[in-house]
């Protein structure tokens, strides 16, 4: 079956944007409003870049903004699908700025293939991948080491994070762990996930459950197992849907597709190694050894915003991706 890729992106500085997005900021401390997730690194053209030299076997490539696109972009280009929020996701969700809720509504875009790897702007492809990196006889390929939920950091103005423990408290509700795990066995006790395979046989006497190691890289999806949360869980999806900026609290989000394909079976295993994911700040000298390297084939470079100045580190990682691909590629205008 193909498969196909989305990416989304906003434009910050976009002032139509600036000014639609102050329009519904509220007081709430639950909402995620920070600058962090939106400021743009202006590294998206190296995705681009990076899907032609070592993705060229892509269906098509859906691009989904809230009607935004970069000057450089070439909008006709083949393999290119440009979305806008309003095309796919209904008006009463309208506008959003929370990419949860753009995730749980991927499902209604007609012309996007049923196996599909979603990107965030922050992802990249450093060297030659193939579809069985992602899909295997209709199955998704992931490594589904578990781990238990650790929240950390409580006080009353910033409380941990519920947003996994929703995503598990879904999963525990249909799925009996130990069954799962004993009906697939080879899957979860297997060498791709090295050293982190014992992780499953210490929970493997919990009945439930208790997490799993997020892995912060382009992620495969089933549309159908989207349209199978809508019907089960519609009141956890719609709320997600309607919460206008990230909320820890109330939302859910695309993790919840790939748990339910675990712990449904439905997957094969992914070495634990093949993507890798970075903190600028604590692993800013790793991330440009890694584009230098080309290695490992995926990583995110995560901004949490904190022990690095931004426009250097923006300007370094600009110029070590143009050493890593100096040519322009026909996405480009």
């Amino acid at each position: 079956m193909p498969i196909d890729f989305v990416i989304t992106w906003v434009d910050p500085a976009d002032k139509s944007w600036q000014d639609e997005k102050s329009k519904y900021e509220t007081i709430s401390e639950a909402d995620d409003k920070r600058d962090i997730r939106f400021r743009d690194w202006e590294c998206l053209k190296y995705l681009f870049r990076g899907i032609e030299k070592n993705a060229p076997w892509v269906r098509k490539v859906f691009f989904i903004t809230c009607g935004q696109q970069p000057a450089w972009l070439n909008i006709k280009h083949k393999k290119l699908v440009c979305l806008s929020h309003s095309d796919f996701i209904p008006e009463k969700y309208l506008p959003t700025f929370n990419s949860n809720a753009i995730q749980v509504n991927l499902h209604r875009i007609k012309a996007l293939s049923e196996q599909f790897v979603l990107f965030d702007d922050d992802m990249f492809i450093l060297n030659k991948i193939k579809p069985t990196d992602f899909f295997i006889n209709k199955r998704i390929c992931t490594s589904a080491v578990m781990r238990p939920f650790q929240p950390y950091g409580y006080s009353l103005k910033d409380n941990f994070s519920h947003l996994i423990q929703n995503n598990i408290s879904i999963i525990n509700k249909y799925f009996d762990k130990r069954q799962s795990m004993i009906k697939n066995i080879s899957k979860w006790i297997n060498v791709k996930y090295g050293k982190q395979m014992i992780n499953n046989i210490f929970m493997l006497p919990w009945k439930h459950f208790s997490g799993f190691t997020d892995e912060h890289l382009p992620n495969s999806v089933r549309k159908s197992v989207i349209r199978k949360m809508w019907q089960l869980e519609k009141e956890a999806m719609d709320a997600t849907s309607r919460s206008r900026f990230r909320n820890n609290y109330t939302n859910i989000n695309h993790w919840l597709f790939s748990y339910w394909d675990m712990a449904a079976g439905y997957f094969y295993p992914r070495d634990i190694n093949f993507g890798r994911y970075y903190e600028y700040g604590r692993d800013s000298g790793e991330i440009y050894d890694a584009i230098k390297c080309g290695r490992p084939k995926l990583v995110c470079l995560n901004d949490d915003g904190e022990g690095y100045d931004f426009n250097t580190e923006k300007k370094k990682t600009i110029r070590f991706f143009e050493r890593l691909f100096p040519k322009r590629s026909s996405f480009e205008i």
